[in-house]
């Protein structure tokens, strides 16, 4: 079993971030990129909140400061994502969680960001503890985590924390925000490399713990010269000496200079499936390493030699799938983590929204254009519950159709049916799996249970009306039994169907 203890945190609380140099203030921190193409703006409604009622954070840190536990941290976004994604679907690649509070013993160094892996059919990218030992890994079942699809879950602290920021008034702190975000995201790739065959280091820790790497794991080592990237790869200048770039914060993140103002390096896009080894090295303006830095400090006289996409492809393999056929577009839905009694008000959610708004932009800026990253929430409000159990027709099929906003017409249309057959529409506000008639029954408590006939031609349109003054959130479970000589028991079942009111 591959239980995994290794996930990945990245950036401390206090953000010590370096004053910036009057001529680089342009590539360094440049104005958010426009709205990207297939990346809609978000509203209120694509925030969703998520109740600690265990006081599992505060619990978590403890009555005395103590290290920050990145397991414990993806554990407690375990139970959030499996109360969350009843209601959402298993249709997106992350769940990203920010809090709306300060725990009570919080300390000065505390991590502001992590990124707990899940899932990644990927090769080419390096391993970590956990995973198999070409880098793929699927932990959804280790976790005890629902769906399959998830392919990470991200954490950051409280919204309320100034060093969070979305707006140009706050333009240092606005560009460590978009750095740090994209950072977290960058580590669904990497950096997990392995040396260069020479034992060069790509991540900043030697993959076999031996000496003379700068930097973190998960990160690339501070010897690599790649003009800057939110994963902390370096942009050195010049020679004899070499002297470092202008970055934010003790990580040495900062904006690439070949892709002005992009977050992203060449060598993070070839990790994302975004561009090709030979783009990487056309893209460059330089693939050096520092051999002699003790420490990566600046300014250094030592030798510098260079590198290629031959020598990464040489000791990881090649990126399986290659970018031509990488996944291109994803989705995330975000959560805000509050206290028993204190949800999110519409000023942390809007404040919210403006990081996600600027993280959709600068993703698909960072990317080339190759890319996108969508934050809203799916707009059918109607879930496929499965659990259909098939009849003479096959699997009765229903669908839901409507916004269920109240007073607008929706409707529940079941078809693939027996024709002229009784059918009992079942109605629950709840969902659970209860064996019936050889088949699995979802809504439960269900209502007294409707009895009509399908049509001639196995269908049954049900249309209504959405009532007034229905709460945010209500679930309503819907399935249907029909009599059918051919199903297992003589009662074949469509499948359930769960609405979650706006």
């Amino acid at each position: 079993m591959h239980f995994m203890r290794y996930a990945v945190a990245c950036v401390a609380t206090s953000l010590a971030l370096a004053p910036l140099a009057a001529a680089q203030r342009q590539s360094r921190s440049p104005a958010v990129p426009a709205q990207a193409l297939g990346s809609a703006p978000l509203v209120a409604t694509d925030i969703l909140s998520w109740e600690d009622t265990d006081n599992l954070i505060e619990t978590l840190w403890g009555p005395v400061p103590t290290q920050f536990d990145e397991h414990e941290v993806t554990l407690i976004t375990v139970q959030a994502a499996n109360d969350i994604l009843p209601l959402i679907g298993d249709n997106y690649d992350f769940i990203g969680f920010w809090m709306n509070f300060k725990p009570a013993t919080w300390w000065g160094n505390a991590k502001a960001a992590h990124y707990g892996p899940i899932k990644n059919n990927v090769t080419g990218l390096g391993t970590f503890p956990g995973a198999d030992p070409d880098g793929t890994h699927d932990f959804h079942s280790d976790y005890g985590l629902a769906g399959s699809k998830l392919q990470g879950l991200l954490f950051f602290t409280n919204i309320n924390s100034t060093q969070w920021q979305s707006s140009p008034s706050f333009p240092t702190s606005t560009a460590a925000t978009r750095l740090i975000v994209n950072h977290e995201y960058e580590h669904r790739f990497g950096n997990y490399l392995p040396d260069l065959l020479d034992g060069r280091h790509m991540q900043g820790q030697a993959v076999d713990g031996s000496s003379g790497a700068c930097g973190t794991k998960t990160h690339w080592d501070s010897h690599v010269d790649g003009q800057g990237s939110c994963l902390g790869v370096q942009e050195w200048i010049g020679s004899n000496p070499a002297l470092l770039g202008t970055t934010y914060g003790s990580g040495r993140f900062g904006f690439n200079t070949d892709i002005v103002g992009g977050t992203f390096s060449y060598l993070d896009l070839y990790l994302m499936g975004m561009v090709s080894p030979a783009e990487v090295d056309a893209g460059m303006s330089e693939m050096r390493y520092m051999d002699d830095s003790v420490d990566c400090s600046a300014p250094y006289f030592g030798a510098i030699s260079h590198f290629t996409m031959a020598d990464i492809v040489a000791s990881a393999g090649p990126r399986v799938p290659e970018s031509g056929a990488a996944q291109k577009d994803f989705k995330t839905a975000w959560v805000i983590i509050h206290k028993p009694g204190d949800p999110p008000d519409a000023a942390e959610k809007q404040k919210l929204i403006g990081i996600l708004n600027n993280q959709q932009q600068d993703w698909t800026f960072s990317t080339l254009g190759r890319s996108t990253m969508s934050h809203t929430l799916d707009r059918n409000p109607w879930a496929d519950q499965g659990c259909a159990l098939a009849g003479v027709s096959g699997e009765p099929t229903l669908i839901g159709a409507g916004d269920l906003v109240g007073g607008t017409s929706n409707a529940v249309n079941l078809s693939n049916a027996a024709p002229s057959a009784a059918a009992g529409l079942f109605l629950a506000l709840a969902g659970a799996a209860v064996p019936f008639k050889g088949g699995t029954l979802k809504p439960f408590p269900f209502f007294d249970p409707v009895i009509v006939a399908t049509s001639s031609s196995g269908q049954l349109p049900v249309p209504f009306v959405m009532p007034l003054g229905i709460p945010v959130g209500t679930e309503i479970w819907v399935q249907w039994a029909i009599q059918d000589a051919a199903a297992v028991k003589g009662v074949a079942l469509s499948n359930a169907i769960r609405g979650l009111t706006p």
